[in-house]
């Protein structure tokens, strides 16, 4: 991913498609103090083909995979209680976008299109769970099991999420059978989107139904 900047890409030959995280919108001054979101309209001309592409959860550094911090101490932190480091896979995202990148320019095929994440009084605008609106869609917001903080720690890097308790997770779903019906159809829409591939789709459909968290 991409940390974007006040001055995007536009004009030239070139196609650019550009993805970036929730954490960079504030890590990189995305959001300026003035509110003042810097942003381009996505463009389809032939000397100005951009698309941008904004992952809501998503930190800077990936973390999936990793629940220990004190497993890598490098990373120089302690997670407050509660706190896990960020499991929002951002692979795929990036494979996606790849991918569309790719079939522009050989094939001349245009990019769909994303909402970017919502933005109001220079803050991101988040739902009932803490978790940002608008963006590139997927179940991990959608069909939420944790609180995304996707910036927090080494300069707002890293970031990390808060798990449901379990009895959160139970007024919410219900069952894991139920649960699981729900991310499967969230995964579907996402992949019909073009935000995900089919088979990183499978990737993930296969990671939660062995980890699913009810």
């Amino acid at each position: 991913m991409a940390a974007p900047g006040w001055t995007p890409a536009a004009g030239g030959d070139a196609a650019v498609v550009h993805t970036f995280t929730e954490g960079d919108l504030v890590l990189f001054g995305v959001i300026g103090k003035d509110g003042v979101v810097a942003a381009r309209p996505d463009g389809d001309a032939t000397n100005d083909r951009y698309r941008s592409y904004q992952v809501p959860a998503c930190p800077h550094l990936p973390t999936r995979g990793l629940r220990d911090a004190n497993g890598v101490p490098q990373l120089g932190l302690t997670l407050e209680p509660g706190e896990r480091l960020n499991q929002f896979p951002s692979a795929p995202f990036n494979h996606a976008a790849f991918v569309h990148l790719v079939n522009w320019v050989t094939k001349d095929l245009a990019p769909p299109r994303a909402a970017p994440i919502a933005i109001a009084n220079g803050a991101i605008v988040t739902d009932e769970f803490g978790n940002a609106k608008g963006g590139v869609r997927s179940p991990y917001v959608d069909v939420p099991t944790a609180r995304y903080i996707p910036a927090r720690y080494l300069r707002n890097l890293i970031g990390v999420e808060l798990p449901f308790a379990p009895e959160q997770l139970d007024q919410l779903y219900g069952s894991r059978a139920d649960y699981l019906i729900r991310f499967n159809q969230s995964l579907d829409e996402a992949i019909n989107a073009g935000s995900i591939l089919p088979a990183d789709g499978d990737l993930l459909r296969q990671e939660e139904t062995e980890t699913a968290p009810l």
